[in-house]
């Protein structure tokens, strides 16, 4: 072994030896085998496919090293035990890390932080995800809003980057968001250009649920921030949300609109009061809202509740996603925020709620045991 290396112990019976010896290169890595002496190693990875294995492999690096900190690597589809360290032995770190393609990046992040946790590691990654459906008779507002929200991320949040979901819309959306994206990548002066703004697009409209469900698969930031693309939203509640979860207590800040929303109709708030009574059992403690298009997840967060969210959810997925969040123990704002309803919108208010309510009963039975 290189002696200038860290030496990296990997326990594991999956198929990803390659990612480890191709993307840990700067390691000396090595695989357990029964009987090795593993006290000369800095930290040791456990990747196994179910809960009492992974025990069991740290507890057996950890029978002979009992401080040997830990990276259990977990697959990013699967739902995470909420006990997973309670039967772990020993009493050195343990730190997660939720594998998927997209997370090279982020494990080697994490190798870093359980090797030396001492060090600072790189400052906190957001992104804005702003899904669209359909927006051409309201591509004004979305350019407008856009305008704003890069100006934001240029001038104050540094690093962050927006993403711009397209919902499989089916008048042309998607061409015109690409054609902007390029027109605002052309004009930016920053070297790595394509990784402050970009889109993409779902193929298939799934009421939302799709664009949340693959934002939080495919993009690997600290903190992931959903906001309506209609222009509705001041850039200062975006930042109140992006700073109350980048600051580290909340799992979720929410945004609530309900008192504060301007141009809306009577009809609407009839129905969103309702609403609010009929969900208030899936909801986190102080929580009453769960549809205002405005609300930020840490990383962490979003990778926990991940597995449990389904496309078939559609404009439920915000409930989801809280219900989940609720039955996690995760700890959620709600902050009210401005917002201002715009025409054009694509609810059908009455057709819509009914689907909501079945959604609802969904999300209750298949979450209720967590």
């Amino acid at each position: 072994m290189n002696p200038l290396k860290k030496n990296i112990l990997v326990f594991s019976n999956t198929d990803r030896s390659r990612v480890y010896f191709r993307y840990l290169n700067l390691y000396n890595v090595e695989f357990y085998s029964e009987g090795m002496d593993i006290s000369g190693f800095g930290m040791a990875v456990i990747d196994f496919g179910s809960k009492g294995e992974a025990i069991a492999g740290a507890n057996t690096i950890r029978s002979q090293k009992s401080n040997m900190p830990l990276l259990v690597v977990w697959d990013f589809e699967k739902k995470l035990p909420l006990n997973l360290f309670k039967n772990m032995e020993g009493y050195g770190v343990v730190n997660i890390h939720h594998y998927s393609e997209n997370s090279i990046e982020r494990l080697i992040d994490d190798v870093e932080a359980t090797l030396h946790p001492q060090y600072p590691q790189r400052k906190n990654e957001m992104a804005i995800v702003i899904p669209v459906y359909n927006e051409k008779a309201r591509m004004i507002h979305v350019k407008n809003f856009l305008e704003k929200t890069y100006s934001l991320v240029q001038e104050e949040f540094i690093n962050a980057c927006i993403y711009f979901v397209n919902d499989g819309s089916s008048d042309g959306t998607e061409k015109l968001i690409d054609d902007m994206v390029e027109e605002k990548i052309s004009q930016s002066a920053y070297v790595f250009k394509k990784l402050i703004l970009s889109s993409k697009s779902l193929g298939r409209n799934t009421k939302k649920a799709g664009t949340y469900i693959e934002a939080i698969k495919s993009i690997n930031s600290d903190v992931i921030l959903f906001v309506d693309a209609d222009d509705s939203f001041s850039t200062s509640d975006i930042s109140r949300l992006l700073n109350i979860v980048n600051e580290g207590y909340y799992d979720m800040a929410i945004g609530t609109k309900d008192e504060t929303a301007k141009g809306r109709p009577l009809l609407r708030r009839g129905i969103s009061s309702a609403k609010r009574a009929l969900t208030a059992p899936l909801l986190p403690r102080g929580v009453y809202d769960s549809q205002t298009g405005l609300k930020a997840v840490s990383g962490n967060a979003a990778r926990y509740i991940y597995p449990y969210l389904n496309e078939d959810s559609g404009l439920a997925i915000d409930l989801e996603i809280l219900y989940v969040a609720k039955k996690l123990g995760l700890r959620v704002a709600q902050v009210p925020v401005d917002c201002e309803d715009r025409d054009g919108s694509h609810i059908n208010l009455v057709r819509d709620s009914m689907q909501f309510l079945k959604s609802m009963l969904k999300i209750y039975v298949r979450n209720r045991r967590i």
